[in-house]
């Protein structure tokens, strides 16, 4: 089985070492999400504070595989609404 490594990125790198085995890519793209998850739940204050994080996902080789980002963004003045139909205007600026 091939061994996975979750490494998590704000403005440090903190690198899994220890990595985990998993089935295939499938189950590790579905495992970076949970750990994603699991970091906005338990740190979102923090999450706040920072930004963006992101879940690197590399395999044994160290490469690439893919990656999850999070991004936290501030409305800009003037607002962005959003318009939950379909089309290709749904965020229109707002004259509030």
């Amino acid at each position: 089985m091939p061994r996975y490594f979750f490494h998590v990125a704000d403005t440090l790198v903190i690198p899994d070492r220890e990595g985990v085995e998993l089935d295939d890519l499938c189950v590790a793209r579905v495992e970076a999400v949970r750990v994603a998850g699991e970091m906005l739940r338990d740190h979102a204050p923090e999450f706040w504070n920072s930004g963006e994080w992101k879940v690197i996902v590399t395999g044994e080789d160290r490469l690439v595989l893919f990656s999850i980002c999070c991004q936290a963004l501030a409305a800009p003045w003037p607002a962005l609404s959003y318009d939950p139909q379909p089309g290709p205007t749904a965020l229109q600026v707002s004259r509030v």
